[in-house]
């Protein structure tokens, strides 16, 4: 497994955000430049960590959940485990020997929501569950969001995308509504390698809005 420079910076960014803070952070990277591969080193680094209890890649479309549990197993055989539904899904959070898991946001949003699946994930309510949400401008604002934040409380959120949602391209529709969308506060800008420069660009202090509430 060879990462380019700009894969290898942002996996390590986010590893170095969850060592040192409690905050969240995203990276932009474009389509074509391997995201699938750099999340996935970025979930083998956050495992090294002592203080992180398990890492959730979290994906918005069933193809996309089979998909890439296969790609992250060609990366290493056996390294992820998929969940085939919303009761496999628990199953694997409450196995202390599965500490990687792909799934959907429509399983992760019941499991959080229905009280048959909610009472037996009680218990990880403190644990250090670390997600990375694929295309995450897709997913994290409104309900959806706020219930998993709700319930994971320790949970650190990072993302991956390609068109995150800025102060000046945030749109005013149900998703992204004032009640709905956590906008208001900065997460970390972590890493970028973007249309316009060509290449892996060193902004890694800069805070901006994007639908990630804790700083």
């Amino acid at each position: 497994m060879v990462l380019r420079p700009y894969q290898y910076y942002a996996a390590e960014a986010i590893q170095r955000r969850a060592r040192e803070s409690d905050g969240n952070g995203y990276v932009w990277h474009t389509t074509g430049s391997g995201k699938t591969l750099t999340s996935f080193k970025a979930a083998q680094l956050l495992l090294d960590l002592d203080e992180v209890d398990k890492v959730v890649f979290v994906v918005d479309r069933n193809n996309l959940d089979y998909q890439t549990t296969k790609e992250f197993n060609h990366f290493q055989k056996d390294s992820v485990d998929g969940t085939g539904d919303t009761q496999q899904l628990v199953a694997q959070l409450n196995d202390p020997n599965r500490d990687f898991l792909v799934t959907t946001i429509q399983k992760l949003n019941h499991a959080v929501l229905r009280p048959r699946y909610l009472s037996r994930i009680e218990h990880l309510r403190e644990s250090k569950v670390v997600f990375i949400f694929d295309e995450c401008h897709r997913t994290q604002f409104g309900v959806t969001h706020k219930r998993i934040s709700d319930h994971f409380t320790q949970a650190q959120l990072f993302g991956f995308t390609g068109t995150p949602i800025l102060k000046e391209n945030a749109s005013r529709n149900a998703g992204e509504a004032d009640d709905a969308r956590p906008l208001r506060a900065p997460a970390a800008y972590l890493r970028d390698y973007g249309r316009n420069s060509g290449c892996e660009r060193a902004a890694v202090q800069r805070g901006i809005r994007w639908p990630l509430p804790r700083a």
